[in-house]
């Protein structure tokens, strides 16, 4: 009987594992994405940064960072993570395939050690031989395990038993918030959190790597648990969390972020979380880099609708006690690596360039005998570039690299000297000087004029008072002409000297350089010395004129070197009036050339006059002989149609110099006085109410003093003239005055309004009616305001003329009150012109002593308005 059970029991075995071979034995692939559509996003996403890192990219010199830690899900394709042996707190369920496994005694067993494939089915049971139906879902492997060895255990004894996951089935776990591609993602217990967000697409740059939530439901409720990531991007510690069937992951937005640029070994932009220092956003960073500026650390903060700068070190205490705060950028400077302290630096055309020690290298020889000079290297002009505190501003030193090297000169280093060198192929620079605010060297390029020289130049004096010699080398001189060979046997080509008779010395030597000049003016030294020698000896007329035209000859030549300049090397001398303003004298400049400013004399320079506006040829034109102001307006066509000869605008220098004498004459006898009146008060024994009064009484009358001085200056200068419509009537007027170097003059066009200005309720251009009077313009205006001073309106003319209720008397007015007819001349019935201005003065609450002057202040100051309008262009 116990043969016939063991004969069953071996039986059914068989059967089982018959039928286990007879199932399908695929494994449950899990579904994969092709990862082309995530490809294309990621490569997207990498191009174009995201919100935070054009932020921070955008607030400092061009930094451009990238958020930490999101490269990790920069894969093309994301795949299931290979097959990995679970643990034993495995929790099973419908679909996991176990493996059964027996051995023991073979008395016990009856020699029977076998295999058994289990597999979960959807009830969550599992059957085996021994046991029957098991179920299972929901159970840990191990408890599994320990609950088949003691039902094994009532049947067999001194067995063994071991149970394993062969392939474990295939769950959803979701996948929601800040990832590329969210939802259900198929899963095995075998993968864990950073898998699932993996398949998931990865952290998007909007989600956060430091605040991912997982939840899973557990026997006691819902588990919630945070897994920060920067563990393992910083420190490698894997959060190790194995997904379950059920789990859900969120990703937030991304938290509290600041960034870190400049001298760090990981510069980008971090997350934060919970309170951080300095210090402990350098230690994300990896670090400083040994080239950090301790002092040079700068956090750049958003307050208050701007950004704030502070500045902190990396010492200890201020990295620990500097708290970061959402959105700051720390930028950590680097020690200026371009100037080495201790050093000075060699450029250019050498065979060893870079910085020498200033202890083994004190002077530019020593450091020329170091640098290997080549064979091209420029020998005649190199440079030593200097900066000295405590603005360290660049300063040129030109010197000879031979000049050095045979001891006729050098200088003596400093820390931060840059020494360079050229080769001998490169053109010398440009030098300025003179009358100029900072000497300058610009660079030679081919073309470069005189203007591209002076452009940013500051100059110190008008130009019409300045000029500009042009110094050459002798070398960069034009050469002379060799002269041409003559037969002194014939008389048909003549002497040299005959030539200059026959065409002309002035026209000979009218377009000479200086360099031929100099040389023409030697030999005809020569042949007057020589000459003199021979008067001696012999007497007659073609000698004696010959010497007078030798010493005419020679006294051309001075004159034109004059102009030249003081120097035998100069090339060219130029008027920088007529430079900027004409362009004449915009010559072609040549390597090397030195452009000095210089002042002119009273008598060298022509005298000029401008007229402007409504003539037909507008411009500047030299100052003739008794020229008169008809003369002028002839010499530039006459008037245009549109010309409006009686606002004639005359500015004369003279006269602007003048006025500002005594205006400035004035300004200092009212300085004087506030002075006193100050110096008073500190002295008088007053209580301290009425001291206090005074000194706000002194204060106000201190700053319309102030005032006075920066606006009563505005229109002086100009001449009032009367001026007739035609042409041919101004000749004959008084007003054709003679004119003088400098003099401006411009002619209106005919204007159409007139200008009501001063205490009225509408400052305006009203349009111009004719025979209105005064009174008329006032109304359109709404009136005078309350603090109008009525007696003392005034009409500026467009000519400049003031007219007043003092000196107007050519208006007789007819009113008839109380039953009689009176007679009388009314300022405010004057009929105006076009272009006139009514200047309604206000109520003056100045010291009385004071108040002419303000109000001839007052009246300059309208004046210049009144210019300004009609002129549009002064």
């Amino acid at each position: 009987m116990k043969t016939v059970c063991v004969f069953l029991i071996i039986f059914f075995l068989s059967c089982s594992l018959s039928a286990e071979e007879i199932q399908s034995k695929e494994e449950a692939s899990v579904p994969q994405e092709t990862g082309e559509i995530l490809r294309i996003e990621r490569e997207k996403e990498s191009e174009e940064a995201s919100t935070l890192e054009r932020l921070f990219s955008a607030r400092y010199r061009g930094v451009h960072l990238q958020q930490f830690g999101y490269e990790v899900f920069d894969v093309e394709e994301p795949v299931p993570p290979p097959v990995a042996p679970v643990d034993e707190d495995y929790l099973l369920g419908p679909g996991d395939q176990l493996i059964l496994y027996l051995w023991g005694d073979s008395v016990e067993i009856l020699e029977l050690e076998s295999t058994y494939v289990l597999e979960v089915d959807r009830e969550g049971r599992v059957f085996t031989p021994y046991t029957g139906p098991l179920y299972v879902a929901g159970k840990r492997l191990k408890d599994l395990k320990e609950e088949l060895t003691g039902l094994l255990s009532r049947k067999f004894r001194k067995f063994k038993v071991d149970l394993s996951l062969s392939k474990p089935r295939t769950f959803t776990v979701w996948v929601t918030g800040a990832v590329r591609k969210p939802g259900p993602v198929p899963a095995q217990g075998t993968f864990t959190l950073l898998d699932v967000l993996i398949m998931a697409g990865g952290v998007s740059k909007e989600g956060s790597l430091r605040s991912i939530l997982l939840r899973r439901k557990g026997g006691s409720g819902e588990e919630r648990r945070i897994i920060d990531l920067y563990d393992l991007l910083l420190h490698g510690r894997s959060p190790d969390v194995k997904v379950r069937d059920g789990d859900v992951i969120h990703v937030p937005p991304v938290g509290e972020a600041v960034g870190v640029a400049g001298a760090v070994k990981r510069p980008a932009i971090y997350e934060l979380k919970g309170e951080t220092s300095l210090a402990e956003l350098l230690k994300m960073a990896g670090g400083t880099l040994p080239s950090a500026y301790s002092l040079g650390v700068k956090i750049l903060r958003y307050e208050e609708d701007r950004v704030v700068v502070y500045e902190s070190s990396l010492r200890e205490e201020d990295l620990r006690r500097t708290v970061l705060r959402d959105g700051d950028l720390v930028v950590v400077e680097e020690v200026y690596s371009e100037t080495v302290r201790g050093a000075v630096r060699l450029e250019g055309f050498v065979a060893y360039p870079g910085n020498y020690s200033l202890r083994n290298t004190k002077t530019l020889g020593d450091l020329l005998r170091k640098a290997g000079l080549l064979p091209d290297t420029n020998m005649h002009h190199a440079e030593l570039i200097r900066r000295e505190p405590p603005d360290y501003t660049p300063q040129v030193v030109h010197f000879s690299p031979l000049r050095v090297l045979e001891g006729s000169e050098d200088i003596t280093l400093q820390d931060y000297d840059t020494v360079r060198l050229y080769p001998r192929w490169v053109n010398p620079p440009i030098q300025v000087s003179g009358e100029v605010e900072s000497p300058a060297v610009v660079p030679y390029y081919e073309g470069i004029t005189l203007l591209d020289v002076l452009r940013n130049v500051t100059l110190r004096g008008s130009p019409r008072e300045l000029k500009v010699l042009i110094y050459r080398s002798v070398g960069n001189l034009p050469p002379r002409p060799p002269a041409e060979e003559t037969n002194e046997d014939t008389d048909e080509e003549g002497t040299e000297e005959d030539h200059y008779e026959t065409h002309g010395f002035a026209e000979l030597i009218e377009d000479m350089t200086a360099r031929e000049l100099l040389d023409l003016k030697a030999r005809l030294q020569e042949e007057l010395d020589y000459l003199r020698t021979l008067r001696e000896d012999a007497s007659g007329d073609a000698l004696s004129a010959r010497v007078r035209e030798l010493k005419i000859q020679l006294a051309q030549i001075e004159r034109k070197l004059k102009g030249y300049g003081e120097l035998s090397g100069v090339f060219a001398s130029v008027y920088l009036f007529d430079l900027l303003t004409r362009g004449e004298g915009n010559v072609e400049l040549q390597p090397g050339d030195r452009v000095v400013v210089k002042r002119t004399e009273a008598t060298e320079k022509d005298k000029t006059v401008t007229i402007l506006g409504e003539v037909r040829r507008p411009g500047i034109y030299r100052l003739e002989e008794d020229m008169t102001l008809y003369d002028l307006i002839v010499k530039a066509g006459g008037y245009t149609p549109r010309a409006y000869p009686k606002g004639l605008i005359f500015i004369r220098r003279s006269a602007r110099k003048l006025q500002e004498e005594h205006l400035e004459a004035a300004l200092a006898a009212l300085e004087e006085s506030l002075a006193g009146h100050e110096e008073g008060i500190t002295l008088m024994g007053a209580a301290p109410e009425e001291r206090q009064a005074l000194e706000l009484t002194l204060r106000k009358q201190r700053q319309l003093l102030n005032l006075i001085k920066t606006r009563a200056k505005l229109g002086l200068g100009r001449i009032a003239l009367e001026v007739p419509e035609r042409l041919e009537e101004l000749k004959e007027s008084t007003s054709n005055i003679p004119l003088e170097d400098g003099d401006y003059v411009y002619i209106p066009p005919r204007p159409s309004y007139v200008l009501v200005i001063g205490g009225v309720y509408n400052q305006i251009s009203l349009p111009y009616v004719k025979g209105k009077p005064l009174s008329f313009y006032l109304e359109q205006v709404g009136g005078l305001t309350e603090e109008a001073d009525l007696d003392n309106i005034y009409v500026i003319k467009a000519n400049g003329r003031v007219i007043s209720r003092r000196n107007y008397d050519r208006t007789l007015t007819f009113e008839w009150r109380e039953s009689r007819l009176y007679f009388a001349r009314d300022f405010l019935s004057m009929p105006l012109e076009e272009g006139d201005t009514v200047v309604v003065p206000t109520k003056l609450r100045v010291p009385t002593m004071w108040r002419p002057l303000v109000r001839d202040v007052v009246q300059i100051i309208f004046q210049a308005i009144s210019t300004a309008v009609l002129a549009r262009r002064l």
